[in-house]
């Protein structure tokens, strides 16, 4: 799991998986994936104008469905195919938000009657709880230490609204790839490929 702010960079950081743009190592061949984006700090205004930029650069991944929830400071967005949906090993929309915390994610999640076993003794959750509601449970609970109780392959990015916290994380094989990149104005932006987040 990585905390952002890194070390004041212009250069480029993919978070596991491939520096190719769409095709983690190990992963589904491009177009057969999930696209997250996060824009935070002086780049994040209403209707950015980075976000089309950052999804052009992931053309070769999902096209249709787009997930976006804005606050001043910090736009996140998912892009997925509409078939998408129905895959096995995740529930519910791609991206939530709450009082508390913004989260997008690109996700396989497995055992999850485990991890609701984990979060029963701290957090009351319905029986009918979508993989994105599971997903903010864990970050309420566990803060930075969320990913640890995880299973599956996913690419995770979430915003703290009360610390103005970025927490990045993915799978330790690295089938979901992230990278980061600060820009020159101190704007941190991610993305799921590193193509789509190079100046």
């Amino acid at each position: 799991t990585r905390t952002a702010w890194p070390r004041p960079t212009r250069h480029s950081r993919t978070i596991g998986g491939s520096r190719t743009p769409g095709r983690p190592r190990g992963g589904p061949a491009p177009g057969r994936m999930t696209a997250l984006v996060g824009v935070f700090g002086p780049g994040a205004r209403p209707g950015a104008a980075m976000l089309p930029r950052l999804f052009d650069a992931m053309r070769n991944r999902a096209s249709d469905t787009v997930e976006q929830h804005e606050l001043p400071g910090a736009v996140i967005a998912a892009r997925r195919h509409v078939w998408e949906s129905g895959v096995d090993g995740w529930t519910g929309p791609l991206s939530l938000q709450a009082d508390d915390w913004i989260v997008a994610a690109d996700a396989s999640l497995y055992y999850l009657a485990d991890l609701r076993r984990r979060l029963a003794p701290h957090v009351a959750l319905p029986r009918d709880a979508s993989s994105g509601e599971l997903l903010l449970a864990a970050l309420r609970t566990w803060g930075d230490r969320f990913a640890r109780y995880l299973e599956g392959d996913y690419a995770i990015v979430a915003y703290e609204r009360r610390t103005d916290r970025v927490l990045l994380a993915r799978e330790f094989g690295g089938k979901r790839a992230l990278a980061y990149s600060i820009l020159a104005d101190g704007t941190l932006a991610v993305g799921s490929s590193a193509a789509s987040v190079v100046e």
